[in-house]
């Protein structure tokens, strides 16, 4: 599963003040596996197989002959 957080850190100061939306921090995509419920993936730890997403290990076990591509 896709979902996207807003880390804002709050950065802004009277000389660099927020820059709303625009921000990278606003919007960090971070992805969920479907099958174990690992949380907090980035899109190189997700694969999307069959409209699921699966993390590293869940995707190893389902295929174990194409896991080794990954690491």
């Amino acid at each position: 599963m896709k979902y996207e957080v807003n880390e804002c850190c709050d950065c802004a100061t009277e000389s660099y003040p927020c820059i709303g939306n625009s921000c990278s921090l606003r919007h960090v995509t971070y992805y969920q596996c479907d099958r174990c419920g690992c949380d907090g993936l980035t899109e190189d730890e997700i694969h999307e197989v069959d409209g699921e997403d699966l993390c590293n290990t869940c995707f190893d076990e389902e295929f174990p002959e194409e896991g080794e591509e990954h690491d």
